[in-house]
């Protein structure tokens, strides 16, 4: 079976080196096909970022739906949108920070999380708190990295990202670390063989493969997640948002 996956990156953007980054992962069974925003911002730094992402984002995943697409992975560690897009659509849907961090916790007990910037821990400590894994999540620590840098220098983030995953293992003991951004999915591989080398044996948590495989697995299973948990919106007026408003999108992606 062949699994038609969904990866949409709710930023503006017109590049797809990141994309281009996670075809070593796939396999023949399964194909990715990629997008990103038209209406939002340029990079998620802030909760603000996060909030203007979702509008067009529901665009992209009720479209990927009508498609034919299997499941839909949202390329973010903020999971913007998260549960308005399963409410929307059938398929799965997958937040990279809510598999990072599950899987985290499933492989190393206690996890840390690294961060691109300080300002945005209280995001990922709500995230923790609503996937119920607060107790996991043993800290946060931030690199001061900005999205738009992480290309710039990949030797020099890696470095950077290596010495704040040593940090979280010798302070709080932690099992795993999550990589917080998926813009770092290049360096999880140098980094878990640095921290071998430092006879630290933890898991280096890459989110952006990792949630591209959940969705396969959860298709090839036929699993997806519940509408008595994410129930499909009752139709009403909506204003301002034509994909929402009109009877061609209203009738097939919100009347189930």
């Amino acid at each position: 079976m062949n699994s038609k996956i969904k990866l949409i990156t709710p930023i503006v953007s017109c590049s797809d080196v990141q994309f281009l980054s996670i075809e070593k992962y796939l396999r023949s069974d399964l194909s990715v096909d990629h997008c990103s925003l038209t209406v939002g911002p340029i990079c998620i730094e802030a909760a603000c970022d996060d909030a203007l992402s979702v509008p067009d984002l529901l665009k992209q995943v009720l479209q990927s739906e009508k498609l034919g697409f299997d499941a839909i992975v949202i390329d973010c560690m903020a999971d913007p949108g998260l549960s308005a897009c399963r409410e929307l659509v059938s398929i799965p849907v997958i937040g990279t920070a809510q598999t990072a961090m599950h899987i985290a916790s499933m492989l190393g007990r206690r996890f840390g999380y690294i961060g691109l910037l300080e300002g945005f821990r209280g995001e990922i400590e709500d995230l923790a708190s609503t996937y119920g894994l607060s107790d996991r999540m043993s800290a946060y620590q931030a690199v001061d990295i900005n999205v738009l840098d992480i290309a710039d220098n990949e030797s020099a983030i890696i470095e950077r990202l290596t010495a704040a995953a040593i940090d979280l293992v010798k302070q709080y003991q932690v099992g795993a670390v999550v990589l917080g951004c998926t813009g770092f999915v290049n360096c999880a591989n140098e980094m878990r063989q640095q921290l071998v080398n430092n006879n630290m044996n933890v898991q280096v948590v890459n989110p952006l493969p990792l949630a591209i495989h959940m969705a396969d697995v959860l298709v090839k299973v036929g699993l997806s997640h519940s509408k008595l948990a994410y129930p499909t919106p009752a139709k009403k007026a909506v204003y301002g948002y034509p994909y929402f408003s009109s009877d061609e999108y209203l009738k097939d992606a919100l009347v189930k």
